[in-house]
């Protein structure tokens, strides 16, 4: 159920816990998410999608919503997921965060400070390089017509970070982690309402 997995999740606040959470998400992944489940519970589904990701570096375009994330079904959270990846490993090295802002609620406090961090590392004449995300499998936890909840195991490739033109070059190297994403679906298409990495 959506409701019981939620109340296992402690919700943190503070903007300054937001933008941490952000650099981890965005670079290293080390951090905990600033929503956190000590113990993960087991699945509620076994539907995977094991293909990995096509996306093997970021585009030089914003990628556009496929097809197959349009719907509502288990199916479609999952591409969504997946497209929302392909979106973030774009909006890094491009320095755009507004197509991942589209794709983020205003009230998903990571997804809020991740495009932020974006923003203003290009803002500052900083940059991103790295290949990003790459998907191992996305499973279903739970499902409802306007709302999912989705594992991702994930590959993240190292990657090097300027804040501005000015600072020192840092390197985080990546790794395997698990990602929760929080789902709702609006009018027209799904969107993140909250990013986890289950401790």
């Amino acid at each position: 159920m959506l409701v019981s997995r939620a109340s296992t999740s402690a919700r943190c606040g503070g903007n300054a816990r937001a933008r941490a959470l952000a650099g981890a998400l965005l670079c290293a992944l080390v951090a905990a998410g600033c929503q956190s489940n000590p113990v993960p519970p087991p699945l509620e589904s076994t539907a995977e999608s094991p293909t990995p990701s096509p996306t093997a570096s970021p585009a030089a375009v914003a990628p556009t919503l496929p097809d197959e994330a349009k719907g509502s079904d288990e199916a479609a959270a999952k591409a969504f997921v997946r497209h929302y990846i392909d979106v973030l490993n774009y909006a890094g090295p491009a320095g755009d965060p507004e197509p991942l802002r589209h794709l983020s609620d205003p009230n998903c406090a990571a997804c809020v400070a991740i495009a932020d961090l974006v923003a203003e590392v290009h803002e500052a004449g900083g940059d991103i390089e790295g290949r990003g995300w790459s998907v191992r499998t996305v499973t279903v936890v739970a499902h409802k017509p306007r709302r999912a909840v989705l594992d991702a195991r994930i590959l993240v490739h190292p990657q090097r970070v300027r804040t501005s033109s000015t600072s020192a070059v840092n390197t985080f190297k990546g790794g395997p982690r698990l990602k929760t994403f929080w789902l709702s679906r609006n009018e027209t298409s799904w969107v993140v309402t909250r990013l986890d990495q289950p401790g």
